[in-house]
């Protein structure tokens, strides 16, 4: 069943937001107060938020571990995101 806020989505903006959750779902609530997606006006096309982009490409970064349960990992990972963020301005 479908909400009918989902049914008036385009079906570009629900796919990107659902892949994007699938990469970077990090808790069930991660995304509750704030969409990762932005939707670019002059198109209709929806694009992953820049800082949420910059994490999932620190995320992914070979210079990384895949997995840690060692908190400082998300340290880690706000720094990277953070260069890879200002490299986007």
């Amino acid at each position: 069943k479908v909400s009918d806020e989902t049914a008036e989505m385009s079906v570009q903006t629900l796919a990107t937001g659902e892949t994007f959750q699938c990469l970077a779902l990090f808790s069930a609530n991660a995304f509750i107060n704030e969409s990762p997606i932005a939707q670019i006006s002059q198109n209709n096309l929806c694009i992953p938020k820049p800082k949420y982009a910059a994490l999932v490409r620190a995320a992914y970064d070979p210079i990384l571990p895949v997995a840690s349960h060692d908190k400082s990992h998300a340290l880690r990972l706000l720094a990277r995101s953070n260069i890879f963020l200002s490299g986007m301005n």
